[in-house]
């Protein structure tokens, strides 16, 4: 017997963030969903802009506030572990909305990453983004 695994795992660092929390579910699980993503956990953490610029700076060195970031599982995750978590999201809502931007979109961007895409070089951006259009127009974001 086969068994999907879905767990989405939300966190609001912040008690005003704890707004988001439901839709982002919502969202998430849709997203996976789309993507045909049959075995996946995962955890988002709404957090505030300083926050995020501290995780920014630790594991990014850029001292600055981003909208979001993504981590992949360390690979010496237990092997039966690693197959179902794909990793956590971090985004940052003041930081988002001030910038216009969109939390459902942010999130697609997210979980990509965790699936393995990226935008480092212009071929993989393309892709990237064409795989970000696809969710978007699909989902209604």
């Amino acid at each position: 017997m086969f068994f999907i695994i879905e767990m989405v795992k939300i966190y609001s660092l912040e008690k005003k963030f704890v707004k988001f929390e439901k839709e982002a579910k919502k969202v998430v699980k849709d997203i996976l969903d789309f993507l045909l993503v049959e075995k996946a956990d995962l955890e988002v953490f709404f957090v505030s802009d300083q926050e995020i610029k501290k995780i920014n700076w630790k594991y990014r060195k850029k001292e600055k506030p981003t909208n979001i970031l993504s981590f992949s599982p360390p690979h010496d995750f237990p092997e039966h572990y690693l197959k179902e978590n794909i990793g956590e999201v971090y985004l940052a809502p003041d930081f988002i909305l001030k910038e216009g931007g969109s939390i459902k979109k942010l999130l697609a961007h997210g979980i990509l990453h965790l699936l393995g895409f990226d935008h480092k070089k212009k071929e993989e951006a393309k892709k990237m983004e064409k795989k970000e259009e696809e969710i978007v127009v699909a989902l209604g974001f």
